[in-house]
């Protein structure tokens, strides 16, 4: 379904205003509308960007439709110790996956989606994790995700 004028590619250093962008509309739609936490949001994304998009430990994708960037995805790859199933210790953590909402319903999150796996599959990456919404669960349930227990703790 995604149309035949869409462009799916890394998102490169260039990228970085429009990331930020794209990740703010995210919590926007999250609803956190605070325009101070918001700026400093951009700040720190723009900082955390430009040290770990180059050296791949944060990778994002984009996919634009007559040059215009509508969707993103991103992905961070952690390194922990070896396991049983997972000798490398490489896994991926999937976030900031964000449709514009004017073109949502077209595929584009799952071609986003499809592009990182495939990618993270290239490199021998065997684990991926990610925390879906409500309303992003059948999309990771459609391409095999599973519901896992998780617990966190916040420290002060």
């Amino acid at each position: 379904m995604v149309a035949l004028n869409t462009i799916i590619r890394p998102a490169e250093i260039a990228d970085i205003p429009v990331l930020i962008e794209l990740r703010l509309a995210q919590m926007q739609s999250m609803r956190r509308h605070d325009p101070e936490s918001l700026a400093r949001l951009a700040a720190a994304t723009e900082v955390y960007l430009r040290e770990h998009l180059p050296g791949g430990s944060f990778r994002a994708w984009l996919i634009e439709m007559d040059g215009q960037a509508v969707a993103t995805g991103g992905l961070v790859i952690r390194q922990a110790p070896p396991t049983y199933n997972n000798l490398s210790g490489r896994e991926g953590y999937l976030m900031a996956l964000y449709t514009r909402p004017e073109f949502r319903r077209r595929g584009l999150a799952t071609a986003i989606l499809r592009a990182i796996l495939d990618q993270l599959r290239a490199e021998g990456i065997t684990r991926v994790t990610l925390r879906a919404s409500p309303d992003g669960r059948p999309l990771y349930e459609s391409l095999g995700f599973e519901a896992t227990p998780e617990m966190k703790l916040r420290l002060a």
